[in-house]
């Protein structure tokens, strides 16, 4: 396979797994919501958590290219911590951060540029200080990938 045919690959690859995530996401938001709120309560419920991962699915990008790949997954791996910490069960079960943070992290792991298997990105990070410009440039890719699906799919439930 010529390096073309890789890169085109990748592409695909990038654009299919964050729809596939992204669309994963809202079928168990709206399960979570059928199951759980009252027939009021569902609609505003779902805006809500489908408006708060646009809005960080937006966001992500551009800190990604501020401050780093480090620091931005710093910062959601927290986030995703303080969340889950909460005693308030719909937060510990609809934790935007939380599912961003194994999106990347499950597509940084499929990457293979190590033989090496970690147990966190952190230790990738850190273990593997040559091939930082990839994994950033690699989640700066699929974060907006998750962008552009996020936002059609806004749009799409808004019509």
């Amino acid at each position: 396979m010529n390096i073309q045919n890789q890169i085109t690959n990748m592409r695909v690859n990038r654009a299919l797994t964050s729809y596939n995530d992204i669309k994963s996401y809202i079928s168990m938001l709206k399960n979570y919501c059928n199951k759980n709120s009252s027939i009021d309560e569902k609609d505003k419920l779902y805006q809500k958590h489908i408006q708060d991962m646009r809005s960080y699915c937006r966001k992500l990008p551009m800190m990604l290219k501020t401050n780093g790949l480090l620091l931005t997954m710093s910062f959601v791996y927290s986030r995703a911590q303080n969340n889950s910490e909460k005693n308030n069960s719909e937060e510990q079960i609809i934790n935007e951060y939380k599912y961003i943070f194994e999106w990347i992290w499950s597509w940084l792991s499929e990457l293979e540029l190590s033989t090496t298997k970690y147990n966190n990105i952190f230790d990738m990070i850190a273990e593997e200080p040559i091939n930082y410009k990839i994994y950033t440039e690699e989640t700066l890719d699929i974060l907006l990938w998750y962008k552009k699906h996020m936002e059609l799919e806004v749009e799409y439930e808004n019509n």
